[in-house]
């Protein structure tokens, strides 16, 4: 995929919940390119702009007591997320499941905060990305007149074992007159149903298919994340591998080698040189197609033969790849765990070359 991203200029970050001095961080829009009578993988490699940074007051199991705000019951619910800024979980997200006047409580989704997330820790409240706020009257795809997709956002499914697997919603925008008027809309669900507020994860993809022939360019704005990333993979059932739809939200392209994807210990490397354990799934956006098939597949070797210890292409096996530049802004990976006894997760985390370590 040929992705630039436009940093267009520097802003405060706007609509913050508290006075105070806020740092500016890089705001733009990274443009790509949707193929016609094909799949595109996309991520949201920038978010959007945060209404509350600041640091924690107190912490009390899930409830995160903020510094200088006044909020309003209520006021994030399900709409926005909890973005860990500093300390053990930096990079790590929550989304807000309550809120208090000058408190939120978060969905820990499996993890426990324990003492890692303490007073002191700086939080950003974030609002999540939409169908209707990414895509704004359907911009960039192919609006449907009647009830038939021209364009179908498939939304990966992240509660199913196995791989290979189906999308788990289909979304498309109606321009019609009917049925309350134009909007997004599930596809098999009553038309009469609005879409518009369906949240899209920060650290997944999804996928854009256009039904009809014709290039659209697709504007992906935003702010860059200037923290650590860190995403959640792993295996939902015993004996059984496991793909993990994700986003890499790094603003640059980056390395293999200098992603931390092995480093992090969230990627089971292979001690035999043509037996991958954990795979990385790389899809090309160039190529029109549906359902596509990885047009590349990483796998980390950690013996002594064939070059060594490093990254591998499957197929290639004598050839090192630390230093090809696999993940790119806006676009999307599945991460194919290996099988294993214990189901369970790991955290991959990086700090980007232009974060500044604190």
């Amino acid at each position: 995929m040929n992705t630039r991203i436009v940093l267009a200029h520097l802003l405060f970050l706007g609509g913050l919940a508290h006075a105070q001095t806020v740092s500016t961080n890089p705001v733009g829009f990274i443009p790509v390119t949707a193929k016609g009578n094909s799949d595109t993988y996309l991520s949201m490699p920038l978010h959007r702009d945060a209404v509350y940074q600041g640091q924690l007051a107190s912490v009390s199991g899930d409830t995160l007591t903020v510094s200088n705000a006044t909020f309003t019951n209520g006021q994030f619910n399900g709409t926005h997320y909890v973005l860990i800024a500093s300390g053990a979980k930096e990079g790590m997200w929550y989304a807000v499941s309550g809120t208090g006047t000058a408190n939120v409580t978060i969905d820990p989704a499996g993890d426990t905060l324990g003492t890692a997330v303490t007073t002191g820790t700086s939080v950003r409240i974030i609002p999540f990305w939409t169908l209707d706020t990414l895509f704004p009257d359907g911009a960039g795809l192919n609006p449907s007149p009647n009830l038939l997709p021209q364009t179908s956002i498939l939304i990966p499914d992240h509660a199913r074992a196995g791989i290979n697997l189906a999308p788990s919603q289909s979304f498309f925008y109606y321009s019609g007159t009917q049925f309350g008027g134009e909007g997004w809309r599930r596809f098999g669900n009553d038309p009469n149903t609005k879409f518009d507020s369906y949240t899209l994860l920060p650290d997944s993809f999804f996928v854009v298919r256009h039904h009809a022939a014709g290039d659209t360019t697709i504007n992906l704005p935003g702010t860059v994340q200037m923290t650590s990333l860190a995403t959640v993979i792993g295996t939902l059932t015993s004996g059984k591998a496991q793909d993990n739809a994700i986003a890499f939200n790094v603003a640059v392209p980056t390395s293999l080698g200098a992603s931390g994807l092995y480093e992090s210990g969230a990627f089971t490397g292979s001690s035999t040189i043509d037996v991958p354990a954990d795979q990385l799934l790389v899809f090309d956006n160039a190529t029109a197609q549906f359902n596509k098939a990885p047009s590349a597949i990483y796998y980390y070797f950690t013996g002594s033969t064939n070059g060594g210890p490093g990254w591998r292409l499957k197929g290639n096996l004598s050839t090192v790849q630390n230093s090809t530049l696999v993940f790119e802004p806006a676009a999307g990976y599945i991460i194919r765990k290996a099988s294993a006894v214990t189901p369970g997760t790991s955290v991959w985390t990086v700090r980007p070359a232009y974060v500044t370590t604190p």
